[in-house]
C-alpha cells in the first residue's frame, strides 16, 4: 500500500485529458416497485493535472416513471448527473491514500482464481471495531497503480462506490464509475419510500476534442444548462451513445409507459 503511494503521482495524475462520457442515473424503490426517475447525459469533460473537470454539456434526456418522480422532475436541478468530477479525485477523497493514516487500517489480500494474475487484490478495512470502513483495491503489480476501487457504505455490501482506470501509454485514465446509495429523498412526496439512487458513468478518451475555456463550465454553472440541452426520449442519438443495458425490471416499467 505505501509503494501504491509513493506511485501514485506518477501513475494517476494525469496530464489535460478530454473525455466523452455517458452517464446515466437511476432512481428507483429498493424493492423494486416503483421506478421513480431515469436520466441519461452526454458531455465532454476536460480533466487538468490537478484533477479540475470542467464540462461541455451536450445531450440530455429525463423522464420520471412515477408520480413522485413528476413532482421532482418540476424542480429537480438534477445534479447527481454530472457531478462525476469526484470520479477523479479519488486518490484525495479517501484516506486511505495517505502515508500517515496507513495504521488505521488493516490489510488483507483476497485471492480469487478468477480475478486478473497480474493484479493484487487488496483489502483495507479500519482497525476500529465500531467504525465500518471497507476498501477493495485492485492493484497492478508492475506499476502499482489502481486499477479498480469498490468502497462499501455498509456491511450488507448494498450501497458502494466503484471506480475503474485504464492504462494508456504507461498513465492510467477515468474508465468506469458506478455509485449506488440508499436516499430519504423521496419520502418528501412518499413518506415510507426507501429509495436508491444509481450513478453509472462511462469515459472514452477524445483526443480529436479541443478545449475551450468560453464552452467548458465548471459543474455549478452547467447545472442551470440542463434543460436546453434535453432531447425527446425517443431521440435516436441515444442509440448509439455508449448505452448501458436496462436490468429486466426497469426495461418492462419504460415498455409499459407512454
Amino acid at each position: 500500500m505505501a509503494r501504491v503511494i509513493n506511485a501514485i503521482t506518477m501513475n494517476h495524475f494525469v496530464e489535460p485529458v478530454m473525455y466523452s462520457v455517458y452517464v446515466r442515473t437511476l432512481e428507483y424503490e429498493q424493492d423494486y416497485s416503483e421506478l421513480h426517475m431515469l436520466s441519461d447525459y452526454f458531455m465532454d469533460v476536460y480533466q487538468n493535472a490537478r484533477s479540475n473537470s470542467k464540462f461541455d454539456l451536450l445531450k440530455v434526456r429525463v423522464k420520471p416513471f412515477s408520480d413522485a418522480g413528476k413532482k421532482h422532475l418540476k424542480d429537480m436541478r438534477m445534479i447527481n448527473g454530472i457531478a462525476i468530477h469526484v470520479d477523479n479525485i479519488f486518490k484525495y477523497q479517501y484516506a486511505i491514500f495517505k502515508n500517515k493514516n496507513l495504521k488505521k487500517y488493516n490489510f488483507e489480500i483476497l485471492e480469487d482464481s478468477k480475478e486478473d494474475k497480474n493484479l493484487i487484490k487488496l483489502h483495507c478495512f479500519s482497525k476500529k471495531k465500531e467504525e465500518f470502513h471497507s476498501i477493495i483495491l485492485w492493484i497492478s503489480k508492475s506499476s502499482y497503480a489502481v486499477q479498480k476501487m469498490v468502497k462499501f457504505y455498509s456491511e450488507s455490501k448494498e450501497e458502494f462506490y466503484e471506480i475503474r482506470f485504464k492504462e494508456v501509454k504507461g498513465k492510467w485514465y477515468l474508465d468506469y464509475s458506478k455509485r449506488k446509495i440508499y436516499s430519504d429523498f423521496y419520502t418528501i412526496w412518499q413518506p415510507e419510500s426507501k429509495s436508491v439512487v444509481e450513478r453509472t458513468a462511462i469515459y472514452n478518451i477524445n483526443s480529436a476534442k479541443s478545449y475551450d475555456s468560453k464552452i467548458f463550465k465548471p459543474t455549478f454553472i452547467q447545472v442551470d444548462q440542463i434543460k436546453r440541452h434535453s432531447s425527446p426520449w425517443l431521440d435516436g442519438f441515444w442509440n448509439d451513445h455508449n448505452y448501458v443495458p436496462l436490468p429486466e425490471w426497469i426495461q418492462k416499467k419504460i415498455d409499459n409507459v407512454p
